[in-house]
């Protein structure tokens, strides 16, 4: 997996600790296991905490994943 940052204040430590986490979800090595669904727990660091608005939040704080090789 290949994630860049837009934020210089992200250090390439976070980015491949982040990575390692979707990566495990999608691996299906976090959580319960698969019965369609299934509860995960986001680090605290991870989540938007201050917004106004919900929406906008989520749109300033996406990630784009795609496939790298």
């Amino acid at each position: 997996m290949h994630l860049n940052s837009i934020h210089e204040d992200h250090s390439v430590e976070e980015l491949k600790e982040f990575a390692s986490w979707i990566l495990a979800i999608g691996d299906d090595n976090l959580g319960d296991p698969d019965d369609g669904c299934s509860m995960i727990a986001i680090p605290p660091e991870l989540l938007i905490r201050e917004f106004n608005d919900p929406s906008e939040a989520i749109v300033r704080g996406r990630a784009i994943l795609t496939p790298y090789q």
